[in-house]
């Protein structure tokens, strides 16, 4: 994990200083969706060969859906209160 804050802090000072590079930073615009599309498969790769995670996704899948829509709930509340 420090290595990662590490990594972050330093990437964000390159990024600082190289910031008004026109290139750099279309260059970047165009790489950018492409890395988090590579990350996003790489996780999913990583999920699916997990088989703790497989065998208890339903599991998880409906505690996520019954807190959404608990939270919900009290937003509509909210909402009812402050309207009323």
């Amino acid at each position: 994990m420090f290595k990662v804050l590490i990594l972050l802090i330093t990437s964000a000072g390159v990024g600082y200083m190289l910031r008004h590079k026109s290139g750099l930073r279309k260059a970047l615009s165009r790489t950018t969706p492409i890395t988090i599309f590579i990350l996003l498969f790489m996780f999913g790769l990583s999920i699916g060969s997990n088989e703790s995670i497989l065998s208890n996704i339903h599991k998880d899948g409906v505690k996520a859906w019954q807190e959404a829509s608990r939270q919900q709930l009290h937003v509509s509340n909210l909402q009812i209160r402050k309207e009323g």
